[in-house]
């Protein structure tokens, strides 16, 4: 089992062998000086990049009319935090750039993850290897480089799913109807109950780094990223396994190669809120990470240089333009494959410009100051942006150019003023303007000062915007997909737009409620000549119930009940042999204003004025055998025949129905030797077309 201890060990080890060897070179830098430029320093290769294996295999008709009727692979239901934590180590850069369809396709593979990182369900063998496929068919007419692709870019923008092997493939019978995706499974994972022990570890792992690097680096960007860049580089040596191609080599196994390190890096950082994604080459894999709205290479393989002797860091490769990179790498093996330019973003900056780490942040004025570029010779020249304003300043008041170290950067706003520096009128008039059960309308009076409106809504414990209104005289917004009898908070403030900056109002709050959701289930369950029974499900959703009567032409109230538990009510007063019709909706309360859903209407009629039969007499165990009971009892006048039923299974169940009110005997066969049973009998009759019928007549029997 891996130790950080090993790893830590290895790396002093190196550092003890680098002093040696320095103290006792003749040529070579101080054994405590770092060198300065990357010139200082011998290029290290370390790749090892596989990139995917990808097959294809095309179904007979037979195994595709299978497979559409396969559905083992089904996906539970999981809640949002869930959702929220796997999503957490990955980006939206490159979902963004997809199509709708790949963006459904996407969703599932998605989805189907999650769900096997969650739980401990096998994945099975499927055509080519343990795979996990999605259940619905894409990309018809596509060619199978494109699927190929796609894929690709799934497997690398999700790390956290560090079961994934590098295979992956699709199936398809007719590529007119679409393909079904894979993706490949190191074959130990396949086993559920390693793989959920493995995700434990794994987790608990990565969430302690977050933890840290939260902690050491506050709110800067940068500072957050090399955090996560030093403990790549503190807890890995690099060597090649088994799982090298996945963050679990270097997360458990503390040994990688440089898919495991950009894996790894992609999951901390977007976990801190950096946007970051992976690339690669024919052998290589590194980062792309957006530092203060612009996009530097981060290759923590190459940097990593306590293997090779060097007992050091090498910022080289930190925070650099692909441009730059590439002049250090003559080879070529960051020289990305051509599909990336589709997605990829443009690293054209170098926010640091030494192999030791000198801090891209400086104060000057007012403000804190992040370098976006120190390097004079790329295209634009030196930049920075002001990332932090103090004793009042406003961003977009700092000076057109700053110097730093005898550096003139032309500063680039990245950022925009948080306070307006003109007044804007506050809402007024902030109300609930109508509910629903999955909706509420919000109302309030223009503000003919103002551009429009911004509106938001608390929920994941943060306020999120849900609506921009470019429109001033725009006064009303319906917030749509929202669960019945639930109070939502939103609030809303007026913006007023000075060229490109944006100035906004105080906010004006409100809660609202929805309507509870409508009463399902209603209906007749049960009749007499002068009454109707309604039955309903209960609903959660509400405080109570009102019923209605249709009467004289006009629906009329005729029961308010007070608690959402009660989902009966007997209608009585009625008139024999009648049709009535009944309505019913939940209510509940927001503060003191009744909240009501939709209504639930049934119809029924009321029994004739003749009486029931009269129950069974007499009934008696008449005769017994090894495997069977006679039943007797007296006959019954008033009835047209018997129900006869008998209780197994936890249930009552009807074994005979007789009609003939004379026969006054039956015998039920197919009975266990020295056992009881239980057997109940009513009569029936008729009203017209109707059956009425008596109460029931119970026995016990035991047979010989």
């Amino acid at each position: 089992m891996f130790r950080e201890s090993d790893v830590m060990s290895k790396k002093l080890l190196s550092i003890i062998l680098t002093s040696i060897i320095l103290v006792f070179s003749s040529v070579g830098v101080d054994a405590t000086e770092v060198p300065k430029t990357t010139n200082d320093i011998p290029v290290t290769e370390k790749n090892g990049y596989q990139g995917i294996k990808f097959e294809s295999k095309r179904l007979t008709s037979q195994e595709y009319d299978e497979k559409l009727l396969q559905n083992e692979q089904k996906i539970s239901l999981y809640n949002i935090e869930d959702t929220k934590y796997w999503d957490s180590f990955s980006c939206d850069y490159y979902y963004n750039k997809l199509s709708a369809e790949e963006k459904r396709a996407w969703n599932e593979l998605n989805q189907k993850c999650i769900y096997f990182a969650k739980n401990g369900a096998d994945i099975s063998y499927d055509y080519f290897d343990y795979m996990i496929s999605t259940d619905n068919l894409y990309f018809a007419g596509w060619n199978s480089r494109d699927v190929e692709h796609f894929i690709y870019i799934f497997k690398l923008s999700h790390p956290q799913f560090f079961f994934l092997n590098n295979r992956c493939g699709v199936t398809w019978h007719d590529t007119s109807e679409g393909y079904w995706l894979y993706l490949g499974v190191y074959s130990d994972f396949a086993d559920g109950s390693y793989r959920k022990s493995q995700v434990k570890l794994f987790c608990n792992k990565v969430d302690n780094w977050v933890s840290a690097i939260k902690k050491k680096s506050g709110n800067l960007e940068e500072a957050r990223e090399k955090a996560a860049f030093d403990i790549l580089c503190n807890n890995s040596i690099y060597e090649f396994g088994y799982y090298d191609q996945s963050a679990y080599s270097l997360v458990c196994e503390g040994s990688t190669v440089c898919a495991g390190y950009a894996a790894t890096f992609q999951m901390l950082m977007n976990a801190v809120g950096i946007d970051t994604v992976e690339v690669t080459s024919y052998d290589h894999a590194w980062n792309l990470v957006k530092i203060h709205g612009n996009w530097y290479v981060a290759d923590a393989t190459w940097a990593d240089q306590y293997d090779y002797g060097y007992g050091f860091i090498n910022y080289s490769y930190y925070d650099r333009s692909e441009s730059t990179v590439n002049q250090y790498d003559p080879e070529g093996h960051h020289v990305t494959d051509d599909f990336w330019d589709k997605y990829k973003p443009d690293a054209r900056y170098d926010a640091l410009t030494n192999s030791a780490y000198e801090s891209p942040y400086f104060k000057n004025g007012n403000y804190n100051w992040f370098a976006i570029n120190k390097n004079s010779l790329l295209t634009g020249g030196c930049k920075a942006t002001p990332i932090e304003a103090y004793n009042g300043a406003r961003f977009s008041a700092a000076p057109s150019y700053v110097t730093n170290s005898g550096i003139k950067y032309l500063t680039v706003q990245t950022k925009t003023d948080t306070k307006p520096a003109v007044t804007i009128n506050n809402i007024s008039g902030l109300k609930i303007g109508g509910r629903a059960v999955d909706a509420l309308r919000l109302n309030w009076n223009s503000d003919t000062k103002a551009d429009g409106y911004i509106i938001e809504q608390y929920k994941g414990g943060k306020w999120n915007r849900i609506a921009r209104i470019g429109n001033k005289n725009t006064k009303t917004y319906r917030v749509e997909k929202l669960v019945a009898s639930t109070t939502y908070k939103f609030r809303i403030r007026a913006f007023k737009m000075s060229g490109a900056n944006a100035f906004y109002g105080n906010y004006a709050y409100i809660n609202g409620k929805t309507n509870p959701g409508i009463v399902s289930g209603l209906k007749i369950g049960g009749t007499a000549k002068d009454a109707l029974r309604l039955n309903w499900n209960k609903n959660s959703s509400a405080s109570g119930y009102i019923i209605e009567q249709f009467s004289e032409n006009s629906w009329k109230r005729i029961k308010k009940i007070e608690s959402n538990k009660t989902v009966t009510y007997r209608v009585e007063k009625l008139s024999a042999k009648t049709n009535y019709k009944f309505r019913i909706k939940a209510y509940n309360f927001d503060g003191n204003t009744p909240l009501y859903g939709a209504y639930s209407t049934v119809s029924g009629k009321t029994n004739s004025a003749v009486n029931a039969p009269s129950k069974v007499s007499g009934l008696k165990i008449g005769g017994r055998a090894n495997d069977a009971l006679r039943l007797k009892w007296n006959k019954n006048s008033t009835s047209a025949g018997y129900i006869i039923e008998q209780y197994k299974d936890g249930k009552w169940v009807r074994i005979a129905r007789i009609g003939d009110k004379s026969t006054v005997t039956y015998r039920i066969a197919g009975l266990r030797s020295k056992s009881t049973y239980k057997f109940r009998i009513r009569t029936f009759a008729f009203d017209g077309k109707t059956p009425l019928y008596s109460q029931y007549s119970y026995i016990d029997g035991n047979t010989r």
